[in-house]
This record gives C-alpha cells, sequence and structure tokens, in this order.
C-alpha cells in the first residue's frame, strides 16, 4: 500500500511540474503584445528558452525546434527532480508518523 502511495506521490510531483512549465510557457506567451501601428512587431515566447518567433516586414512565423526540444527536456528534467522531491518529502512524513506511532 505504502509503495503505491508513494508512486501516486510520485506521478503528482511530475504532473505539477508539468504545470508549472506549462503555466510559464502560456505566461510567456500571453505577455507578447504588438502595437496597432507598429509594422516591424516582433516577438517570441517560450520558457526558459524561445521556441516560437513571429514577426518583421516579412511576416515570418518560424518554430524553433532547438528550443522546442530543449523546453521539453527542460520540462521532463524538472518534473522528474520535483516529483523525487515530493517522494523524498512524503517518505519523511512517513516515517515521522512511523517513529512516533511506535515510540
Amino acid at each position: 500500500m505504502k509503495t503505491i502511495i508513494r508512486n501516486k506521490i510520485f506521478y503528482l510531483g511530475f504532473i505539477v511540474g508539468v504545470a508549472i512549465v506549462s503555466i510559464s510557457n502560456y505566461t510567456s506567451y500571453a505577455h507578447n503584445v504588438c502595437s496597432a501601428g507598429l509594422d516591424d512587431c516582433g516577438w517570441s515566447f517560450g520558457f526558459p528558452f524561445p521556441m516560437y518567433s513571429v514577426g518583421g516586414f516579412v511576416s515570418y512565423k518560424d518554430i524553433n525546434w532547438l528550443g522546442l526540444i530543449a523546453d521539453i527536456l527542460f520540462t521532463l528534467t524538472i518534473s522528474h527532480y520535483l516529483s523525487l522531491l515530493f517522494k523524498f518529502v512524503a517518505f519523511k512524513i512517513s516515517s515521522r508518523q512511523n517513529t512516533i506511532n511506535t515510540g
């Protein structure tokens, strides 16, 4: 039963990490504002690496594949470490409760 709970906590930590990075990427996208009268307005978004660019006189739209791959790897790494942290904290809490109950 304890391993099931620890696995759920691990998955919860992973989902929280993905959600944090996804919200950061959305915030990066939402803060890109161009003035209506400005012809040479270029912007990009992505956290922590830019993964999409738009703008210029030529009106280019470009997916930065290296930035996208780096963002995916960053998300997986942060989520993995956050899930390990969640699992570690849950282990410490459960071991502390066991020592209180037995002591």
